[in-house]
């Protein structure tokens, strides 16, 4: 009795460990390929490495009931392949030991995995979805409480047009920013710049460049 438990004790940390390799390495392929989708959203959007940190954490639960099954077919083939390469398998069955007995840790540890799969998928995916879509519209949102606003245009009196490509609100600066003075329906004085701050009591160009144009002449 003793050795039977030993040796299911052996079969399934063997399985136990090719399963967590085979569910590591699925998921960390998922989140490369999902962020190669979305790389160039995040730089858009200046996300920051905290939200986007919890925008894959609050997806793996998903993720995971998605290749859990996979994980575990890959499993139990890296673990009976180990066995069977290192001849352990033959002496298993050479002392009597049938195939099936052989594999019951693998069976017994499959549904359990099932019911993982059900608990992650009834008790957690929801809260976790519901968390990740709000940080995924957090990410994506145009205008955010504090002021702070994506793709921003702006048009003031005498002609006057600024457009930015992000403003945060919090360090009153704004990115990637054009600005335009016309003179009816002309251009007259035109600045593409890096940044634009707010100091003192005027909002000042930062590493731009400058051109006034008049009658066709810059």
């Amino acid at each position: 009795m003793r050795g039977s438990l030993l040796l299911d004790g052996y079969v399934l940390r063997r399985f136990v460990f090719s399963l967590l390799v085979s569910l590591t390495g699925l998921l960390l392929i998922t989140i490369v390929v999902d962020l190669t989708g979305n790389i160039d959203t995040f730089i858009d959007f200046q996300a920051s490495p905290r939200t986007i940190a919890l925008y894959y954490l609050y997806r793996l639960p998903y993720w995971t009931v998605l290749v859990l099954p996979v994980a575990a077919l890959l499993g139990t083939l890296f673990a009976l392949n180990s066995l069977a390469r290192t001849s352990e398998v033959t002496a298993m069955k050479a002392l009597g030991i049938s195939l099936y007995r052989i594999l019951m840790p693998v069976f017994a540890c499959g549904v359990l995995t099932s019911l993982l799969a059900f608990v992650l998928t009834d008790r957690i995916v929801p809260a976790a979805t519901y968390r990740f879509n709000l940080i995924r519209d957090q990410i994506t949102a145009y205008r955010r409480p504090d002021g702070s606003r994506r793709q921003l245009l702006l048009q003031d009196v005498d002609g006057q047009l600024i457009f930015a490509r992000s403003y945060d609100a919090a360090q009153e600066r704004a990115s990637n920013v054009t600005y335009e003075s016309r003179n009816g329906h002309r251009v007259a004085v035109r600045a593409n710049a890096r940044a634009m701050e707010w100091r003192a009591d005027s909002w000042v160009l930062l590493d731009g460049v400058l051109w006034s144009i008049a009658d066709g002449e810059v």
